[in-house]
């Protein structure tokens, strides 16, 4: 009522004014309550509001009613009941169910991360321990060689995924601070280039550097992570691609930053297992060599530098 007269509004324009979704919920509440099925009603609701862009910010309203009043027959002749904007504890609500979502993720990847590391370090212990008491019980020399080689090879496996899982435990954590220096490019590269042809050697693998060929370029950037990045590249390269060609190149774009690319001709990736590539612990082989952290280690420190990484492949 408006000072004293009845103000009538057609039912269909206050459901006109309700969003898609829930307009047909709402509708049945009321003629289930008009129809004396139930005696009150309580419903949510988003109303649209055509002034704003986002259907995000559309109001919630809460709305509640009740038979006021029927006639002979029971049928109801006026409802009574009150609506309210409720947008804001619904924003908290779902606030709240997300940070509910967050915490058991967090704390599912907790158990398979602690999973996996007990495996992961379990695998390279009991080589050496094994063949630690082996040693230990022969004298043959060739024999001797032999596990001292395979010993020597678990601890540098178990090393390196304790520093990983180390430097991955900082990145997370936000402990690490990147140091960048000027970093003189062409000479960093050659360097890498040398490092990695000795290691390629005696393989069927052609190790290629591409680099631009017109002045000393210099990046103010993290020497030690710049390094670890394409390490981690070069060295995944290398253990998918048994014949053919590593190529390493680096452009420095008109937008600016640093484009770094490894490319080779190795086995390449099913599409199925696209979505696992910087997963951490992933191995899309399992006979290959690796803790499956060095691409999740380049994707972190990447993130971590406001920079962006990804990778094209075809299987074959």
């Amino acid at each position: 009522t408006h000072d004293g007269n009845l103000i009538i509004v057609p039912t269909s324009a206050c459901f006109a004014k309700i969003c898609d979704e829930d307009r047909e919920r709402v509708r049945d509440a009321f003629e289930r309550l008009a129809n004396g099925e139930t005696q009150k009603m309580r419903e949510e609701y988003r109303v649209g509001r055509q002034w704003l862009p986002s259907p995000q910010q559309n109001e919630w309203v809460e709305v509640r009613a009740a038979v006021d009043e029927r006639d002979a027959n029971g049928k109801p002749l006026s409802l009574i009941g009150t609506s309210m904007t409720v947008t804001q504890r619904k924003e908290m609500e779902e606030a709240l169910v997300q940070a509910k979502v967050k915490a058991e993720e967090a704390n599912t990847l907790k158990s398979s991360f602690l999973a996996n590391i007990s495996h992961e370090i379990r695998t390279p212990l009991n080589a050496i321990v094994g063949f630690s008491q082996l040693l230990s019980e022969t004298d043959d020399p060739e024999e001797k060689k032999m596990f001292t080689n395979i010993i020597t090879h678990n601890n540098d496996l178990l090393l390196k995924l304790i520093n990983d899982i180390l430097d991955l435990s900082k990145l997370d954590a936000g402990f690490v601070q990147f140091k960048p220096i000027w970093v003189n490019l062409p000479s960093l590269f050659k360097d890498t280039e040398l490092t990695y042809k000795e290691r390629l050697r005696n393989t069927d693998v052609e190790f290629i550097l591409e680099i631009p060929t017109d002045g000393n370029f210099l990046a103010y950037i993290d020497h030690s992570r710049l390094l670890q990045v394409l390490g981690n590249f070069i060295t995944n390269a290398i253990k998918y691609t048994p014949a053919g060609f590593i190529r390493v190149s680096y452009e420095l774009p008109s937008k600016g930053g640093l484009l770094l690319s490894v490319a080779d001709s190795g086995i390449g990736i099913d599409d199925s297992k696209k979505s696992r590539v910087f997963v951490r612990f992933e191995k899309l082989d399992q006979f290959a060599q690796g803790t499956g952290l060095g691409l999740s280690i380049c994707e972190t420190i990447v993130k971590a530098y406001k920079g962006e990484i990804g990778f094209e492949s075809t299987v074959g």
